[in-house]
């Protein structure tokens, strides 16, 4: 598919950008939906602050993300892309931290978890709610946003050389 749209007088990066902001709006819903979950199921109770923070790191925490997926869909097959994106994801947010608290896994996993962009996400999660968090929003941020540019611009450069 992204071969055929490669056929459209178009720029790569721009089919990139326009997918990464239909990502955002999706994450917009979903986190307008969590939310009102949450207050009415849950009662979680927090500062509009809070709720605007939480946001937001959803909003642009989605980025990191589908460059790395429009990675793996630039160098796969439509039907290995699938397991790829498993064979990296599921082990990634395991290693992370984000299935089992890091208190939990053993020493080496721990030490590599800040490897993982979920755990830099998760960090910006938890400063966000007031929680606390290691490291420095700064670099969580930093670190996922060179995630998403450097991703993003091999995925647009493999995209304008095919086809």
């Amino acid at each position: 598919m992204l071969i055929y749209k490669r056929a459209v007088p178009m720029p790569a990066g721009a089919l990139l950008c326009a997918k990464m902001l239909m990502a955002m709006l999706f994450v917009c819903v979903v986190i307008a939906s969590l939310t009102i979950a949450a207050v009415i199921a849950a009662h979680v109770r927090l500062g509009a602050a809070q709720y605007l923070a939480i946001a937001l790191v959803a909003i642009f925490g989605v980025l990191p993300f589908c460059a790395v997926g429009f990675f793996i869909g630039s160098r796969a097959t439509a039907a290995a892309a699938p397991a790829a994106t498993n064979l990296i994801y599921l082990p990634m947010a395991f290693l992370s931290g984000l299935w089992v608290p890091l208190a939990f896994l053993p020493e080496v996993i721990r030490s590599l978890a800040p490897v993982w962009p979920p755990y830099h996400l998760a960090q910006l999660a938890f400063a966000a709610a007031g929680l606390s968090y290691e490291g420095t929003v700064t670099v969580h941020a930093i670190v996922l946003a060179v995630i998403a540019i450097v991703f993003a611009s091999l995925a647009a450069r493999r995209l304008a050389r095919v086809g």
